[in-house]
């Protein structure tokens, strides 16, 4: 590990750094809004039904639902009649056998991974506790969250200076919150389609009588197909993830891998206690979460006084909060098309062609996110490694069109072209 990035990154980095350096703001906006979206959700989803929702009564719920099959509706009753459940014991040994492997993983090799098994048994309560959230505001706008900055923040807190273990306590968290998620949803729709639930759990985990082999097959191929086309981008395409180097239209500018080395910088190498609380100069980030919370009453308390405007009700900050975070990832242009489609389908053709919409919307919707997906891969083979992107105009560029955009907003900084602050 002497040798590795990551102790080479440390001693670029050192503990003594001038603290008063500035970020990005679309950074802080990173980090600040996924508390919005938390704060946002558990009120949302606790207030703005007939019964105020606690802990108590959803552990209460979820017990009646596991026994009692006076709780199932009509899909529900038909399942039962019709086909075997999936014995418990399937998912408990799937649960405790990946658990033990992850542990094996961080305790292993030397300690190699920086994480303690304790510490992964925490990003498992933390799934546990936030998982019936994200499946209810899933099920109810088709958006979830994420748990990407709590679970940085608190290994942050736990283990500053190390990004490794950082890293890979978020990714064990938010995978498996991702993964639950997703299964619940699959098994959600096969319930309304009447797919039997042995069937379905057999096509996700092949033969279960050769589970064990067939995970750790998959997972094998997947970790070395992953990596192996990885390392032949990174080795063939020049000037990968340098937007400044690459020609304009270029795909290979690696937002996401950018957002999640910097989150490693931030939340582990330095740690959250320099960057924010106490010792940081961000503290005021985490005002973030104080808006999330608030932001949702008044929308409740007029949707109770004017009960007969039912838009009112539709007004759902978690929805709009994780809008807003998609902001930085897809740029300004992206995210206006993006919004312009949606409510051009969605509201336009929704109220002045509901029967078009109902037929064809979601079946469009399909088609285009599976034709982008065919073409992107065949642009990139056939044209993009070859350095064509298309034809020369401004949708190829990456800036914003605006000049102003990379000026410093903060007072005393002088660069040519840039007002300066006073």
């Amino acid at each position: 590990m002497d040798d590795s990035p990551i102790e080479q990154v440390r001693l670029i980095v050192p503990s003594t750094d001038d603290p008063t350096l500035q970020v990005l703001t679309f950074r802080i906006w990173i980090l600040g809004v996924p508390l919005c979206i938390l704060q946002s959700v558990l009120l949302r989803i606790s207030s703005f039904r007939q019964q105020f929702i606690n802990i108590s009564s959803l552990w209460q719920k979820f017990k009646k639902a596991y026994k009692d099959d006076d709780e199932l509706d009509l899909h529900g009753r038909l399942m039962k009649q019709n086909y075997e459940s999936i014995p418990q014991w399937w998912f408990y040994s799937i649960l405790l056998s990946m658990i033990g492997m992850a542990i094996l993983v961080c305790e292993g090799f030397g300690g190699q991974f920086q994480l303690r098994y304790w510490e992964v048994l925490l990003a498992c309560a933390l799934v546990f506790l936030f998982l019936p959230l994200e499946c209810i505001l899933e099920a109810i706008a088709g958006s979830g969250f994420t748990l990407d900055l709590l679970l940085e923040a608190i290994i942050g807190y736990l283990n500053p200076g190390k990004p490794l273990a950082n890293m890979a306590f978020k990714l064990y968290g938010s995978e498996a919150h991702l993964v639950a998620a997703s299964a619940i949803s699959s098994f959600k729709a096969s319930h309304y389609m009447k797919i039997p639930p042995k069937i379905l759990f057999h096509l996700m985990v092949k033969s279960f009588p050769f589970f064990y082999y067939w995970l750790i097959l998959g997972t094998t191929i997947s970790c070395f197909t992953d990596f192996g086309i990885a390392w032949w981008m990174l080795r063939s395409i020049d000037n990968i993830c340098q937007p400044d180097l690459l020609p304009a239209g270029s795909p290979w500018t690696c937002p996401s891998e950018k957002v999640l080395y910097l989150s490693g910088i931030t939340w582990g190498l330095v740690g959250p206690s320099k960057t924010f609380y106490p010792d940081g100069m961000y503290s005021v980030v985490f005002i973030f979460a104080l808006i999330g919370l608030v932001a949702p009453i008044p929308i409740w308390l007029l949707s109770h006084k004017y009960p007969e405007k039912k838009w009112i009700g539709l007004i759902n900050f978690p929805i709009i909060f994780s809008a807003a975070l998609v902001l930085p990832f897809g740029g300004m242009l992206g995210y206006w098309s993006w919004f312009i489609i949606g409510f051009l389908f969605n509201y336009f053709i929704y109220h002045k062609h509901r029967e078009w919409w109902t037929r064809y919307n979601y079946l469009l919707s399909v088609g285009l996110d599976a034709g982008c997906a065919f073409f992107i891969l065949l642009l990139s083979v056939s044209l993009q490694f070859q350095n064509i992107y298309g034809a020369n105009w401004w949708g190829l560029e990456l800036s914003d069109h605006c000049s102003l955009a990379n000026c410093p907003t903060i007072s005393g900084v002088i660069i040519e072209g840039c007002p300066i602050i006073q």
